[in-house]
């Protein structure tokens, strides 16, 4: 599954990132939607930064390779789906 992620660096627009399988399977049923808001650890250039996920489900728009987010440190969302606008 895709995901649009906003990094804590200097980028101008969010990134798109691979939730393996692996990830996956360690999310209860039905929680998809609810990784609006959670931490991530993701792969930037050959650095390791965190990012928070946007948006889930996201359409492949472009040839560039997709790289798998690393971890997902937190349980629950640090903040709720209700505030993404205002980000």
């Amino acid at each position: 599954m895709l995901v649009e992620i906003a990094v804590a660096a200097p980028v101008e627009k969010t990134l798109t990132y691979q939730l393996s399988d692996d990830l996956l399977l360690q999310l209860k049923p039905g929680t998809v939607q609810e990784l609006i808001g959670c931490r991530v650890l993701v792969p930037l250039g050959s650095r390791k930064v965190t990012g928070y996920i946007f948006t889930v489900n996201v359409e492949r728009n472009s040839d560039f390779k997709i790289r798998n987010i690393l971890d997902l440190p937190d349980s629950h969302p640090l903040f709720p789906a209700c505030l993404i606008p205002l980000f």
